[in-house]
């Protein structure tokens, strides 16, 4: 299992600089979440005929058309940028498509052009977070998400670049507030950021922190949660289905701390985000947003759905977390899920509900490793069954 206790010399680094600017943290640990997948970096010439329309739409009304799913270079300067390698003459062929490559790979590291408006928000709402003191550090939660379609028009040398959620966030951060950062505190904004990048999913983003920061799921632990206002609802149930109820447990809309920053004028954001914000229930895109997060509150709250999210727990390092997560199952209706499940695996539920599994991972660890093996096995499609869609 593994440990996590911050130095002493960082910790007290921390509180110097904390009453030094009469800052009092609010929590210990802000979870982010990346809102993907990632959008693709595209040139003009590379976009369908659909693809342009939309793109077109999309800048004509940022706030009330649907958002594309990728992301056209188009400024001169960038554009200038490749020309110039296509006119050099110092170079072959292959030396010039190498560099291109290497500035597209570049642009599409750039956390404002391919993650997504919600991503985005979130990424700027964390950082105003560790500027105002409200956390000590920030967990930016997200993998390297690529839809299937991209890897069909994207060069396959950018695709082994390719980025994750998590760190486009902290690009944006960084570009962002990281002089404001670096004048407030006199230290690095990375300092205060971790990255999880393993998670493809919001299940993931839970076990993934999880074992990121053991601490989370300590009883004296302070955390908070930064994500999109529809993804709120879900986070919550999630939290306490893996242990993450410290002595305080706090979500946050990202767009509310937006908006609260757009109001106190304090640090000015981005044209484009601050509309987004302050007309965020005009988007478009949430009715259909919200029949995706409807769906899966349905797996996580049917028990005819338990291998939708039973599985993941596999993933966890900590064997409490596992077994506080079983112990919600002893209802009825859920415990004949679980029942079912694990029979589908040659387990029985009862023989683990009942033992102390921090015991067994040490006194009998062949027996807590086919526990669980078999919880990941419960992740392949044949055995996870998720709800329909709505």
């Amino acid at each position: 299992m593994l440990e996590y206790s911050p130095s002493v010399q960082q910790s007290n680094k921390d509180e110097d600089s904390a009453r030094h600017n009469n800052i009092q943290y609010i929590f210990d640990t802000v979870i982010v979440f990346g809102q993907g997948p990632i959008k693709p970096i595209l040139l003009p010439s590379e976009l369908t005929l659909a693809q342009h329309k939309q793109w077109i739409a999309y800048n004509q009304d940022i706030v009330h058309n649907w958002e594309p799913d990728f992301y056209m270079i188009q400024q001169s300067k960038q554009m200038a940028i490749l020309e110039q390698i296509d006119k050099r003459t110092d170079i072959n062929d292959r030396t010039k498509e190498y560099l291109k490559i290497t500035r597209r790979s570049e642009w599409q590291r750039t956390g404002w052009y391919a993650l997504k408006k919600w991503g985005r928000q979130n990424a700027l709402a964390a950082g105003f977070a560790l500027y105002k003191g409200m956390t000590k550090e920030v967990i930016l939660s997200g993998g390297r998400t690529i839809p299937k379609w991209v890897t069909e028009v994207v060069h396959p040398a950018i695709l082994e670049d390719w980025p994750s959620e998590a760190e486009l966030m902290q690009d944006i951060i960084v570009r962002q507030y990281a002089e404001l950062y670096e004048r407030k505190y006199h230290k690095n904004i990375e300092g205060a950021i971790k990255i999880e990048d393993a998670s493809t999913n919001t299940i993931e983003n839970f076990s993934y922190s999880i074992n990121k920061v053991p601490t989370l799921t300590m009883a004296g632990a302070r955390v908070g949660f930064i994500t999109a206002n529809y993804h709120l609802k879900r986070v919550k149930l999630l939290a306490r289905l893996f242990s993450i109820q410290g002595a305080l447990i706090e979500q946050y809309s990202a767009q509310e701390i937006l908006k609260q920053q757009i109001h106190a004028k304090e640090v000015e954001i981005e044209v484009e985000a601050e509309s987004d914000v302050r007309e965020i229930d005009k988007n478009p895109q949430l009715d259909m947003i919200m029949k995706v997060e409807n769906r899966w509150m349905e797996g996580l709250t049917n028990p005819e759905y338990i291998t939708y999210w039973l599985g993941y727990l596999g993933d966890v390092n900590q064997p409490t977390v596992i077994q506080n997560a079983l112990n919600l199952l002893k209802q009825p209706d859920w415990r004949k899920a679980a029942e079912k499940a694990f029979l589908q695996l040659g387990l029985r539920f009862m023989d683990y509900l009942n033992e102390d599994l921090s015991t067994l991972a040490k006194s009998n660890p062949d027996k807590y490793k086919n526990l669980i093996r078999g919880l990941k096995r419960l992740k392949a499609p044949e055995f996870r069954h998720t709800p329909p869609e709505l």
